[in-house]
C-alpha cells in the first residue's frame, strides 16, 4: 500500500511485543503472548483496521475507474458512490447485473485472500430495487453466495430506510413513548411533574431519530396529540378541556408559555444542525449552509414572483422569462453580467421584492399586493437614481405641503396639511380625521382635495403644492381621465388647482415633507388639535427649509416617470 519498509516494523514491533495477563480470584497470571495480535479496544486496533478496509475501497474505485462497475448517483451530476464504511460495516453499491456481481465478488475474494479478513455471509444482506427482475435476483445471489434480501429494521439504533420514510419506520418510536405515558398515567402527578416529563423524556425519545430523518407529519401530529392529552389528563373515552391552543404552550416562558417543543419545529432544527455541521471551518454563511434552490424558488419561480415580474415589464424593461432559470449555484450571477447597469438594478429589485411577498405570506397575513409592490418599485428606483433639485421659492409663490396616514388595521387615516409663504413663515396649519379608509392612495387624494378646499378663502394666487405620493401627483399632473378607484376625489382636487392663477403640483420626499407627516399621524391616532401647535414648532425646528423639495416633477408629464408612492402610518 505505500508504506515505508522502516515504519511497518515499528507498527509489526508494536503487535509482537504485546503481553497480556489474566487476573484470577484475585491474583495476576503468568503473561502470554497473543496468536491473533492486538486485542478489540486496544488504541492501535482502529487504526489498523482502517488500513486494511481502505485495501478494498482501493479495489472498488479502481474497477470504478475502468468501467467495470457502475457507482451509484442520487443525481445525474452527483459523485459516484460505491462503498461506504462504518467501523466493520460496509455498504456496497453496483448495477443489478450477474457481470457487476462477478466483478464484486472476485474483488471481495481478492480482498479476504490478502488480509485474511473473511465476510460472515450469513450477516450480509442484499436489497434490490423494486425494478429488478426476480431471475437477475436470484443470479445475483447465488454469484455473492447471499440469501438475505431484506436489512434489518434497526441499524444502529435507527430505522433502516427502504425508499420512502413512511409512518410505521417511526411505529417503534411511538410504541415506546406508549408504555412511558401508561407508566405515569397510573400515577397522579402535578402539572410540575407532568411538565418534566414532557420535556426530559417525551421530547427527548425521538431526538437521536429527528437528527437523521425527516418526520412525517402524521408521526409528529399523533406524537404531539399523546403528549397534549397527557398534559391535560385526557384518559381513554374522556377528553378533558384544553384550556389554551397547544401554540401558546410551545412558547418561551418569556412569552407567556411554558416552553413545549413544537415537533415538526424542532425536528427541522435538528436537520437544519447537521446540514450546517457538515461544512467544514466555523463561519459557513447562510447561503452556503442552505439549498441554493430554495432560494431560487422563492425568488424567480413561486406564483408571487412571476406574478410580480409580469406586471413589472408592463413598466420596465426586464430579461425575457427564459433567462430567469436555474443554472446552477451562480445562476444569479450569470444572470446579471450581461445587463446594463439600471437593468441589473431593476432585476435586483423585483428579486428582493418576490423575496419580501413571499415572507409576508408564509409569517403574516399575505396582505401584501402585486400593485402596491409595482408602485413601491417604482417609486423607490426613481428616488435611487432621480437625482434631486433644490426649488428656490419665488417671491408672490406660497406653497401648500399635504400628507395622508392610513392605518389598514383600523380602516383610520389623517390628513395635514400646512401653508407657508416664500420666506418660510407658516400661514395655516390643519388636521383632520378620516374614517372608512380602504387604501393608503385614496386617504392621499382625499389629503389633497381637503387641503384645498381650505384654500378657498385665502386669496392665494400662486401655489404651489406638494406630496410625497407620487401615485396622486402623476394624477394630478396628467390630462387623461383617471379610472381608479378614487377618480372622482381626484377629478374634484384638479378643479380646485384650476381655480388659482398659477398651480405647480410637486413631487418631494418624505423629509421634506415632515410637518404635514406629523399632522397627519396626528390627526389618525388621536385627533387631539391642542397638540397640533406643539407639534408644527417641534417639526419646524428640525425642517431646514433648503432641504431637497422635488425629485423634478413639474407641470410637465415626462417629469414624473418615477417616485415614491407610501403612507405614514402603513409599511411596504
Amino acid at each position: 500500500m505505500g508504506f515505508s519498509e522502516v515504519w511497518v516494523n515499528w507498527i509489526m514491533t508494536c503487535v509482537r511485543s504485546v503481553r497480556f495477563a489474566v487476573r484470577v480470584n484475585g491474583s495476576t497470571l503468568d503473561t502470554f503472548v497473543p496468536s491473533r495480535g492486538l486485542r478489540q479496544g486496544d488504541p492501535l486496533s482502529p487504526y489498523l483496521f482502517l488500513f486494511v478496509a481502505d485495501s478494498l475501497a482501493c479495489l472498488l474505485r479502481r474497477e470504478t475507474e475502468i468501467g467495470r462497475i457502475s457507482p451509484l448517483k442520487i443525481v445525474r451530476r452527483a459523485p459516484g458512490i460505491t462503498n461506504l464504511m462504518f467501523a466493520d460495516d460496509c455498504l456496497l453499491f453496483f448495477r443489478e447485473t450477474k457481470d457487476q456481481a462477478i466483478i464484486v465478488d472476485n474483488s471481495l475474494k481478492l480482498f479476504q485472500k490478502s488480509t485474511g479478513q473473511f465476510l460472515n455471509s450469513s450477516k450480509c444482506s442484499l436489497l434490490f430495487s423494486s425494478a429488478c427482475p426476480v431471475g437477475v435476483q436470484n443470479d445475483i445471489k447465488a454469484t455473492l453466495g447471499v440469501q438475505s434480501s431484506s436489512f434489518e429494521e434497526k441499524y444502529l439504533g435507527l430505522p433502516t430506510p427502504e425508499g420512502r420514510m413512511k409512518g410505521e419506520h417511526f411505529q417503534p418510536i411511538m410504541n415506546r413513548f406508549t408504555k412511558r405515558l401508561t407508566n405515569w398515567c397510573e400515577k397522579f402527578c402535578s402539572h410540575a411533574a407532568k411538565e418534566t416529563h414532557i420535556k426530559a423524556v417525551a421530547q427527548a425519545l425521538p431526538g437521536y431519530a429527528m437528527g437523521v430523518f425527516k418526520m412525517t407529519t402524521t408521526f409528529c401530529d399523533q406524537y404531539e396529540k399523546l403528549i397534549r392529552d397527557y398534559w391535560w389528563g385526557d384518559e381513554e373515552g374522556q377528553r378533558k378541556v384544553h384550556w389554551l391552543a397547544w401554540a401558546n404552550l410551545t412558547k418561551p416562558k418569556t412569552k407567556g408559555g411554558i416552553g413545549f417543543r413544537d415537533i415538526k419545529l424542532f425536528n427541522q432544527a435538528l436537520l437544519r444542525d447537521k446540514r450546517g455541521a457538515s461544512f467544514s471551518g466555523q463561519t459557513a454563511s447562510v447561503q452556503e449552509s442552505s439549498n441554493p434552490k430554495d432560494a431560487f424558488h422563492a425568488t424567480v419561480t413561486c406564483s408571487k414572483a412571476r406574478a410580480l415580474r409580469q406586471e413589472m415589464r408592463k413598466c420596465w424593461s426586464l430579461p425575457p422569462e427564459n433567462e430567469f432559470r436555474y443554472t446552477g449555484r451562480d445562476w444569479l450571477q450569470l444572470l446579471l453580467d450581461p445587463l446594463d447597469d439600471i437593468t441589473r438594478a431593476r432585476v435586483l429589485l423585483v428579486l428582493w421584492r418576490a423575496w419580501h411577498l413571499r415572507n409576508d405570506v408564509i409569517h403574516h397575513k399575505g396582505d401584501a399586493t402585486i400593485a402596491s409592490s409595482v408602485i413601491f418599485l417604482q417609486s423607490y428606483l426613481g428616488e435611487t437614481f432621480n437625482p434631486s433639485t433644490v426649488i428656490h421659492d419665488e417671491k408672490g409663490w406660497t406653497k401648500l405641503n399635504i400628507d395622508g396616514s392610513f392605518c389598514a388595521s383600523k380602516e383610520t387615516g389623517g390628513a395635514g396639511f400646512v401653508l407657508r409663504d416664500s420666506n418660510g413663515k407658516v400661514l395655516v396649519a390643519a388636521c383632520i380625521q378620516l374614517h372608512n379608509c380602504a387604501e393608503a392612495e385614496e386617504v392621499e387624494a382625499t389629503a389633497v382635495l381637503l387641503g384645498l378646499l381650505q384654500m378657498e378663502n385665502m386669496q392665494v394666487a400662486n401655489m404651489i403644492i406638494e406630496s410625497d405620493c407620487y401615485v396622486v401627483v402623476k394624477a394630478l399632473l396628467s390630462n387623461d381621465q383617471d379610472r381608479s378607484k378614487w377618480c372622482a376625489v381626484l377629478e374634484e382636487a384638479k378643479a380646485c388647482t384650476r381655480s388659482f392663477a398659477a398651480c405647480r403640483v410637486l413631487h418631494v420626499r418624505r423629509e421634506a415633507n415632515s410637518v404635514a407627516d406629523a399632522l397627519a399621524r396626528l390627526a389618525r391616532t388621536s385627533g387631539n388639535l391642542e397638540e397640533m401647535e406643539a407639534v408644527v414648532q417641534g417639526e419646524m425646528e428640525g425642517d431646514n427649509w433648503s432641504y431637497p423639495r422635488s425629485d423634478g416633477a413639474e407641470e410637465e408629464k415626462n417629469c414624473c416617470e418615477d417616485g415614491r408612492a407610501w403612507d405614514s402610518g402603513s409599511s411596504w
